[in-house]
């Protein structure tokens, strides 16, 4: 069986393909929030999120992350 490696350039989870969320139920029914999870290993990356901008960083923890090596 062949194998392949995906490498996505993102600069959050929220464009992971492997992402998952919950969305929130309010009592204000403008409010469209949702907790973010990752779909590898099930930890929450962050929770009440309703605008992409307010998606933190790719966390050290991820499974998937790219180390860089020293001195690139």
């Amino acid at each position: 069986m062949a194998k392949i490696q995906l490498i996505y350039d993102i600069d959050n989870c929220s464009h992971c393909p492997l992402h998952k969320t919950q969305p929130l139920v309010t009592a204000d029914p403008w409010e469209d929030a949702s907790d973010y999870y990752c779909g590898s290993n099930g930890e929450k990356i962050a929770g009440y999120v309703e605008w992409e901008s307010e998606m933190p960083d790719i966390p050290n923890w991820c499974p998937h992350l790219l180390k860089e090596k020293e001195g690139d």
